[in-house]
Formats: structure tokens, sequence, C-alpha cells
């Protein structure tokens, strides 16, 4: 089978979206399919993959994004394959997976970070500006124009948001929860890197903490430094990995708060030590399809707290492998970090977090997806 993917840039570094394009890139090629990834021309692809560069142009990302969408359509438009598989900003696809979910719940979500004044000219920006007036045509193409044969919703919660927002038909829609690599992200692990990991930041034996993001704002990561830094908190450490521009404002902001107790890595190129490091993941995201870094932490046998707006929540059992939270609402974020102090209780919930992850492999989600390869084939007469 022949087997387009098209991302616009690939670099497992950069995101949940990466990871899963490079990740199952591998495993299709391993199946012996002739795997093409439309991506621009700084990405890096897996061995026995074909790069296909795409060039953009265009000032401000929109317009780049704009400008990838259009050369990819016009390089597919020369070229025959069995499945073209998108999970981002282009709309000539057979398979249609957002790895971003739905653009304008998104937005709507990302608004409500915001307070008062802000929150009124957030809106505006988000009504007015060039660039979401770009991405909104984009969205136009991607669900109404050009619509996919299939729609691949990471969570329930997105496909009520495609059905919701762009009228896509529920019959059109498979629910598809990302998977991890159980064997990448394991409770050993800690035997390894724990230790290590620790000492270079100066962690005796006090609790951990950990998110994984880069966009700071979005994910929740100012709330819960407001969290930690709260003078009745006990005494912990969070480490925050992801590179973010407000980093250095927010460092001087918990600096000012709780010398010492909150750790900025910046970016990294490999997050499994730092899950060996942690005793509890927090994720407080104020909107996630289906976050990869909780299915990591699961994985790794971490208890997890997140919010109702990630769809790897949807997973979870409130109370089992951790706790889930309304975004933004941090009197119940506090109350559930104040609770996984007790180590009875992390040890229970970190071996309950890892059966479940057990249960949401990368192979798990690479059978589902083929099924969904088979229908569209099929469609035309055709098989994988």
């Amino acid at each position: 089978m022949k087997v387009a993917l098209l991302i616009e840039r690939l670099d497992p570094t950069r995101g949940g979206a990466e990871t899963y394009v490079t990740d199952f890139a591998r495993m299709l090629a391993a199946d012996g399919h002739d795997v093409h990834v439309f991506s621009r021309e700084d990405s890096v692809v897996p061995e026995g993959i074909t790069l296909r560069p795409v060039k953009v142009r265009g000032v401000g990302r929109s317009w780049r994004t704009l400008s990838f969408a259009r050369r990819v359509r016009k390089m597919l438009s020369k070229e025959e394959f069995d499945i073209v598989h998108g999970v981002g900003w282009t709309y000539s696809q057979d398979v249609f997976q957002p790895h971003g979910g739905v653009h304008r719940a998104m937005l709507m979500q990302d608004a409500l970070t915001c307070r008062g004044a802000r929150l009124f000219a957030e809106g505006l920006r988000q009504e007015f500006s060039p660039k979401q007036t770009v991405f909104r045509w984009m969205e136009r193409m991607q669900y109404v124009r050009r619509p996919a044969a299939v729609f691949i919703a990471l969570s329930e919660m997105v496909k009520r948001h495609m059905m919701l927002w762009h009228h896509v038909p529920p019959e059109s829609i498979e629910v598809i929860y990302n998977g991890v690599d159980t064997e990448r992200f394991h409770p050993g692990n800690r035997e390894t890197h724990r230790a290590p990991v620790r000492k270079k930041y100066g962690i005796d034996d006090e609790v951990v903490f950990l998110i994984v993001a880069h966009n700071f704002r979005l994910k929740g990561v100012l709330g819960l430094v407001r969290c930690v830094t709260d003078g009745g908190f006990p005494s912990c450490r969070l480490l925050v990995v992801g590179r973010n521009r407000m980093e250095k404002k927010l460092k001087a902001f918990a600096e000012s708060r709780a010398p010492g107790r909150v750790i900025f890595t910046g970016g990294v190129p490999d997050s499994g030590p730092y899950y060996a490091a942690a005793d509890v993941y927090v994720h407080p995201t104020f909107y996630d399809p289906c976050s990869l870094v909780v299915l990591e932490a699961l994985a790794s046998g971490l208890p997890v707290i997140t919010s109702t707006m990630n769809g790897a929540a949807e997973l979870m059992t409130p109370g089992a492998q951790g706790y889930v939270v309304a975004p933004g609402h941090f009197g119940q974020l506090t109350d559930s970090m104040h609770r996984l102090f007790e180590t009875t209780l992390r040890k229970r919930m970190g071996q309950a977090a890892r059966a479940l992850a057990q249960k949401h492999t990368t192979r798990h989600n690479y059978r589902q997806m083929m099924d969904v390869y088979e229908k569209v084939l099929g469609r035309r007469g055709k098989r994988c």
C-alpha cells in the first residue's frame, strides 16, 4: 500500500502530533508499506520512510501554513496514493485526523485562560485577526468544501466538537484514542533515570510533580505554578519540561513566591527520564484532544491529574489512576495534588495507571487505523 502522511513539520521534540506520526510511519514501513511523508524541508523522517519536502512561502505562521497546504495539494495531484492521511492543516486527504482537535473549540477554551478586559480583547483578536481568518478558511476547506472520506476524532470530546462546529455526520467519524509505547515508557525506567535526573536538579526526597508542555497558557502551566508556590502548599518540587517564551517571566514569578520550588528545564530531546524522576504527572489543560504526554505518564506508572477538557481523561476512572478536575478550577487542582502526597495512594494509583496504559498501546492504535484504511480502500474496491 502506498501511503502519504501529511504534516507540516516532522520533529518528535515539537509535540504529540509529530511523535505520533513518527511512530505510526515506522509501523507502516515495518509492515512493508510504501510510506511518503509530505512535510517541510527541515523535517527528519525515520529510516525507510520517503520525505517529500514541501517548500513554503509567506510571512507569518498562517500564511506559511496555507502555502504548505496548497503546495501539498498540487504535489498530490500529480501522483497516485492508496491512502492520503492528514493530521493537521491540510485539505487534500482521504483520512483526516486533526491532532490539534477542532480549532474553533480550542480558540474558545484558549480565550477562557484570560479574564476581564483581556477576555474581551482576546475575543476581538480571534474574530478579526488576519491569522484566524486564514485558519477559518482552511477549516471550511477541511470540513465542508473538501471533506475527508473518514474523520478520526482522538476522543469523544473531539467527535462532539466536529459535529457541533462543522456538522460532520456521526457516521463519518471514527473515535480512535492515541496509543503509547509501553516499552519505551515503563516504570522500570526509574532504576536508570530517577536518581541522575533528581541529582541534576538538586532534588532530594521531596514529592516531584511534573508537566510536559510547550503552550504554557493553554496547558494550564500558569495556574499550576500558582498552586505549588502558594504559601500554604506543602514542600515539593514542580518540573516544567518544555520551551515557551513565557518561561523567564513565569520563573521570576515562581522565585518570588517559593524560591527553588519550580524548575524549568526548557526543551529536552527525551522526556522519558523526567517521568522516571517524577512522582505525579499534572496536566490541567484548557484543551487537549487526547494528550499523548498523559498516556506516557500513565505508562510510566505515574498517577495523573488532568482536566475534563482533555480527551485522555475519558480513559481514566477518577480516583483510580488519578483525578480529573475542571479547567481553571485551581481549588480542585490544589485539593487533588494535596491527596497525592500520600505514598500508599500514589503507589496504588501508579499501578492502576500502568494497567490502563497497557490497554492503549501504539500497536492497538495502529490496528484501529488499519481498519479505517481498509474501510476507505473497500469503498474503492481495493484492500490494504
